[in-house]
């Protein structure tokens, strides 16, 4: 019985363990923003739906909705050698900042994420259609290695969403 109560109280820990963890994580780090915008914005995490870790589908994703503040796109993002903690090799693509719908290439390069219907949180049920809309814009970072990064910002919502997929 005491064997039962132990492994009880590790996986209570290990619960609020990676709960504090995906809390407090910086999905979107300060140097990556300034690669993409023209100045640091101010984003608040909204909410995030971690595909990466115990997902029983088999995506390798996470989705994170920001509150974006203060957003000035770069009209001219230059080749990044390093987003988040990868290097990202020299050959990825760079999806400059778009006005969507979005574009057959982009479809078919984030096809895994922007397909998925496995969102059961209501911040990404509309994704799709954010997607179709005009005044909404779209950037990317494809690495055929993995770690590729997706970003759509909504500014009549003032909203950011970040889409990581760190190598399948």
């Amino acid at each position: 019985m005491n064997a039962w109560k132990l492994i009880g109280a590790v996986l209570i820990c290990l619960l609020i363990f990676f709960m504090i963890k995906n809390q407090s994580v910086d999905f979107l780090k300060k140097s990556d923003q300034l690669a993409v915008f023209d100045q640091l914005p101010t984003l608040k995490q909204e909410c995030a739906v971690d595909l990466i870790g115990f997902s029983m589908r088999g995506e390798f994703f996470d989705l994170i909705q920001y509150r974006a503040e203060n957003i000035l796109l770069k009209k001219d993002i230059k080749p990044i050698s390093k987003w988040g903690n990868r290097t990202i090799a020299g050959d990825a693509k760079i999806g400059q900042w778009k006005e969507c719908p979005i574009d057959d290439e982009t479809k078919a390069l984030f096809s895994l994420e922007l397909d998925s219907t496995n969102f059961e949180n209501s911040c990404f049920q509309e994704l799709n259609r954010k997607l179709s809309q005009p005044g909404n814009f779209y950037a990317y970072i494809y690495a055929d290695s993995g770690g590729s990064y997706f970003m759509l910002y909504t500014p009549k919502s003032n909203k950011l969403v970040y889409i990581r997929r760190n190598g399948v």
